[in-house]
């Protein structure tokens, strides 16, 4: 099997509801239809909106994301073709999933909303540096950071491997990760586990920046805090 993710951005001006009223009404059933045997969906939450980092070159943001595990690519158009149904603008990407952290105890069904917020970043690879090390830094050491910092309950990587629509950005690293609570993301003495301590709040914050800018383009990364539904489960 092989995983698409395709993110959808939207106007800033577009109407949030509206979108996800298509997608989750017109475009997954459809989606659904096709027999994809993984399907996840990140959707834009409002509530979380002061969290959002960044916007496309074209004054477009990132309004969420379809991951869709399929047998093979080249089954991909009705996919494309039921999120264009949203009126956003669809890029799709083939990527290679990892996953260090699972979710321990999913007590949820498949459908339901996920509990917690999720955090969906969309990263261009740093300029001048190798793939090699690139991963190194990506996965050795920005990867157990973050278990160190935060208090994530399940954290995806997702590697592009090469773009599948025209025009996309060259994205390079596509992660998909939760907290339990919006407090827990709105928080920053909460998000960065400082235990109330205002020097090491700052310390461990500095110290994530430094970790990204090592290995990401801060300029084009973009990111937004989603609600996550699983409707078909292929790995977590």
């Amino acid at each position: 099997m092989e995983k698409i993710i395709c993110g959808l951005w939207r106007d800033v001006d577009a109407d949030v509801d509206a979108l996800q009223q298509a997608l989750f009404y017109e475009s997954l059933p459809l989606i659904m239809g096709t027999g994809a045997p993984g399907v996840r969906v990140l959707a834009e939450d409002p509530a979380a909106a002061a969290m959002r980092y960044n916007a496309a070159p074209d004054g477009q943001v990132l309004a969420g994301s379809v991951g869709v595990w399929v047998d093979s690519i080249d089954h991909r158009q009705p996919i494309l073709d039921a999120l264009a149904l949203t009126g956003a603008t669809t890029h799709a990407y083939l990527v290679t999933e990892s996953v260090p952290l699972a979710y321990q105890d999913r007590t949820w069904a498949e459908g339901e909303r996920s509990p917690g917020v999720a955090i969906l970043t969309f990263f261009h690879q740093q300029a001048g540096l190798t793939d090699d090390e690139f991963f190194a830094v990506w996965h050795g050491v920005q990867t157990p950071l973050t278990f160190e910092l935060h208090p994530v309950t399940v954290y995806m990587r997702n590697a592009v491997a090469r773009a599948l629509t025209p025009g996309a950005p060259a994205f390079r690293g596509i992660v998909e990760e939760s907290v339990p609570t919006l407090e827990d993301l709105l928080d920053f003495d909460r998000f960065y586990s400082a235990g109330g301590d205002k020097d090491e709040l700052r310390r461990r914050m500095t110290h994530s920046m430094e970790v990204h800018e090592r290995f990401t383009d801060m300029a084009t990364m973009e990111m937004v805090p989603c609600f996550e539904h699983i409707f078909r489960t292929v790995s977590t």
